[in-house]
C-alpha cells in the first residue's frame, strides 16, 4: 500500500461490486470483529500479527491458510505482499511498515487490505488492480476496520500513507455496503440525492425491502408487461381492421369503375377479362389514368411489420402464417394458389376479379431480398462517393498544373524583367562610345 490515491465515483464502485458479486463465493453478510490483544512493550509483535492475519483469512473462507507477518522499514508503502509462484500456495508472507507498530487499527487495515490480494487471484480476479483490492476489503466485512484504520477516531483526521483512493472515498464506499446489507437506511447515510450514488436497481430494492418483496415486485412488473403487450396487440388489430375496411372501400371504388368489363355473357374465362379491358382500354385513350387503382402508401410499412414479426416468431419455433386468398371486395377466404392468377370470388353474391400474385409469406426470403436492397443501396451510395471523389483528385490536380504553370510564368517574367534591369544599369554607366557599341552589338 502507498500514499497514490484516485477518486472513485459511486456510480464505479457499484461497477466493481457487481464484479465482486459475480465471482466471489455467496455467504452470510457479517462485518469483522478484530480480536483484542495488548501491545508488548508498547507495540504488536509480529507473532500477534501472524494469528490475527490467520483469524482474518477464516473469516474470508480461506480455511487452511497460514500466515507470516513480519515488520519491515518502508518510506512511501504501508505493506505489502509476497505473491507465490503458485495461486493455491496456502503460506502468506505479508511486510508492514514499521512505523505502525504501536497502531493496532492500523496494523489490522493494512492485513485486510494485504489479505485481499491474496483473496482476489483465488477467485480468477485481477489482484494488480489496487482501487478493486480496497474497494474488496470492504465488500466482504473489513469496512469498519479499514475506516477504524485509515482515520484516527479521536480527531477525525486521515492517517497519513494509507489506502489508494481519497478521502471520502472510503466513507461512502461504506455506506454503501451498509445500505444494501440493511445495516443503515438511506436517509442515514446521507444518499437521498439520486445523482450522487443511488441506481433504479439499488432504489427498487430498497424500497422492496428485501429479496422475498424485491421478486414480487419483478413478478408485478412482468405481469404489468404482459397486460401491457396485450393491450397493444389489442391496439393492432384495431388498426388492422380499420385498414383492412379502407382496403374494402377502395376495392369497390374500383370495382364500379370497371367491374362491367369484367363480367360479359362469354364467361369468367381469364383471358376474357383481359381482352374487355383491353378493347376498353383501345376504346378510350383516356381510360389509363382512371385505371390507376388506389394504392395505401401503407401497404410496404405493413408488409415490413408483417415479415419482422415473422423473422422474429420464426426464431422461437417452426411458425407458419396461414396463407390464404382474401378477396378484396367482401373478405371471403379461399385456399391458398401458389402461382399468379386473376381469380373471381366464390362467394356467388359477390363474384368479383381480382389479380392474385401466389407468394406466400417467407420470412428467410425476405430477409434475403432486404439485404440485398441494402447492399445495393449501399454499393450505390459507394459509387457515388467515389465519382465525387475521383472528380475532386481531378480538380485537384488541374489545380496543382495551373499553380505550376503559374509560377513558370513568374518565374520568367522575373527572369527578364532581371534582364532588362542589367541592360539598363550596364547602358547608363557606359561612358557614350561604348554605350553605341553595346546598343548596337548586344
Amino acid at each position: 500500500m502507498d500514499n497514490k490515491r484516485k477518486f472513485v465515483t459511486p456510480k464505479d464502485m457499484i461497477v466493481v461490486y457487481k464484479q465482486l458479486e459475480q465471482k466471489l463465493p455467496k455467504r452470510p453478510f457479517s462485518c469483522y470483529k478484530p480480536t483484542e490483544f495488548s501491545p508488548v512493550n508498547g507495540s504488536f509483535t509480529e507473532s500477534q500479527l501472524s494469528q490475527e492475519a490467520v483469524c482474518m483469512m477464516n473469516f474470508l473462507g480461506l480455511t487452511g491458510y497460514s500466515a507470516e507477518v513480519k515488520y519491515e522499514e518502508m518510506e512511501k508503502h504501508a505493506g505489502y505482499i509476497l505473491f507465490p509462484e503458485r495461486i493455491s500456495e496456502k503460506m502468506v508472507h505479508i511486510r508492514v511498515s514499521s512505523k505502525f507498530k504501536t497502531s493496532r487499527t492500523s496494523l489490522i487495515a493494512i492485513l485486510a487490505h494485504e489479505i485481499c490480494h491474496k483473496l482476489l487471484p483465488v477467485y480468477g480476479l485481477d489482484t494488480s488492480d489496487e482501487v478493486m483490492v480496497d474497494l474488496c476489503t470492504i465488500y466482504v466485512g473489513f469496512g469498519d476496520v479499514v475506516l477504524q484504520g485509515y482515520f484516527d477516531n479521536s480527531s477525525g483526521k486521515e492517517i497519513l500513507q494509507m489506502g489508494y483512493l481519497e478521502r471520502w472515498n472510503y466513507k461512502v464506499a461504506a455506506q454503501l455496503v451498509n445500505v444494501v446489507r440493511g445495516r443503515m437506511s438511506l436517509e442515514k447515510a446521507g444518499f437521498e440525492d439520486v445523482d450522487v450514488l443511488m441506481t433504479d436497481t439499488l432504489k427498487m430494492w430498497l424500497s422492496c425491502g428485501g429479496e422475498r418483496e424485491a421478486v414480487k415486485h419483478l413478478l408485478r412488473s412482468y405481469e404489468q408487461q404482459k397486460a401491457e403487450l396485450l393491450r397493444n396487440i389489442n391496439l393492432l388489430e384495431q388498426c388492422l381492421d380499420e385498414i383492412k375496411m379502407l382496403q374494402k372501400l377502395d376495392f369497390q371504388q374500383y370495382s364500379r369503375r370497371f367491374g362491367t368489363f369484367l363480367r360479359g355473357n362469354e364467361g369468367d374465362n381469364a383471358m376474357h377479362v383481359v381482352d374487355l379491358l383491353y378493347q376498353k382500354q383501345l376504346q378510350m385513350p383516356d381510360i389509363e389514368s382512371a385505371m390507376e387503382p388506389v394504392v395505401d402508401p401503407g401497404l410496404l410499412t405493413i408488409n415490413h411489420a408483417i415479415n419482422t414479426l415473422l423473422f422474429e416468431l420464426h426464431k422461437n419455433k417452426n411458425f407458419a402464417l396461414n396463407y390464404k386468398v382474401v378477396c378484396p371486395a367482401c373478405g371471403k377466404t379461399s385456399p391458398a394458389v401458389n402461382h399468379d392468377k386473376i381469380l373471381k370470388c366464390s362467394n356467388t353474391e359477390c363474384g368479383c376479379y381480382f389479380f392474385h400474385k401466389g407468394e406466400p409469406w417467407n420470412a428467410t426470403v425476405y430477409r434475403r431480398i432486404d439485404n440485398q436492397k441494402r447492399l445495393e443501396e449501399a454499393a450505390e451510395r459507394n459509387k457515388l462517393i467515389e465519382q465525387r471523389i475521383s472528380v475532386a483528385q481531378a480538380e485537384a490536380a488541374k489545380k496543382v498544373a495551373d499553380a505550376k504553370m503559374n509560377a513558370r510564368k513568374e518565374v520568367e517574367e522575373i527572369r527578364q524583367n532581371e534582364i532588362k534591369r542589367y541592360r539598363e544599369t550596364v547602358t547608363r554607366r557606359t561612358p557614350a562610345l561604348l554605350r553605341w557599341f553595346l546598343r548596337k552589338y548586344l
